[in-house]
């Protein structure tokens, strides 16, 4: 660990000085390009040195010379990778800072399953910090995952951060969105032969949120469609 740790340090050097290099001929972009791809190896080194603190650093350097070279790919790579070095750390500020921006350019670039990915990694990060708080940031994040999902035709993946937004939504209160999301997931599994088992799941979570915000008219509609997922065919009128 001592050798990948000098190496890394040896490393960001290196890049720091491909920064210093003038060159007569223009090529501007390509000390950046230099500069980038030690910063990135040096992550690489500090994360074998289980450095992971430094590690973040340095991917972060590396993120600042790809945005200078507007290569949205390698941008978000890095920064989803300090993203997993500070997590390693326990920095939860960096490491969500890391994977919303991630997130962000991703999205701004078109890369909806990349994009969607690294907002998946920021909601669960925030969900797993145990602070009441911040689940209305959780919701968020995988609300966004789940509308990168959809965007890219992946149900499955979308539907997996839907239910998380479903029953954080009910345990905080908000039921009209845990309805929503709920009666979502119920519809998306009727879609197939082998998903209308756990239709009726679904459904009976929004009949239960229904009561809870005691609204009887909804969960009496929802009832029905509980009803319909059981045994295709509306339930009879009382």
């Amino acid at each position: 660990m001592a050798a990948a740790q000098k190496k890394a340090v040896d490393l960001m050097a290196k890049g720091e000085k491909c920064l210093t290099k003038f060159s007569f001929f223009g090529g501007g972009s390509q000390k950046y390009e230099d500069a980038a791809e030690c910063f990135q190896d040096a992550g690489k080194m500090f994360v074998l040195a289980k450095s992971f603190d430094e590690a973040g650093k340095a991917y972060l350097r590396a993120a600042e010379m790809f945005e200078k070279t507007k290569s949205d790919f390698d941008t978000g790579s890095v920064l989803t990778r300090a993203g997993e070095a500070f997590q390693k750390a326990q920095d939860t500020r960096q490491c969500s800072e890391a994977y919303r921006r991630a997130a962000d350019v991703f999205a701004g670039a078109g890369k909806g399953n990349m994009a969607a990915n690294a907002s998946k990694k920021l909601a669960e990060l925030i969900e797993q910090d145990d602070d009441e708080d911040r689940l209305p940031e959780a919701v968020e994040a995988y609300q966004q995952a789940t509308d990168f999902y959809d965007a890219e035709n992946q149900p499955r993946r979308a539907d997996g951060c839907r239910e998380k937004v479903a029953t954080i939504s009910a345990r905080l209160g908000a039921y009209d969105d845990a309805i929503t999301q709920f009666d979502a997931l119920g519809r998306s599994a009727l879609q197939s032969n082998l998903g209308k088992f756990n239709a009726k799941k679904w459904f009976t979570y929004s009949v239960l949120c229904c009561l809870a915000r005691e609204d009887l008219v909804k969960a009496q509609k929802l009832l029905g469609a509980v009803w319909k997922s059981n045994f295709g065919r509306p339930a009879p009128s009382s």
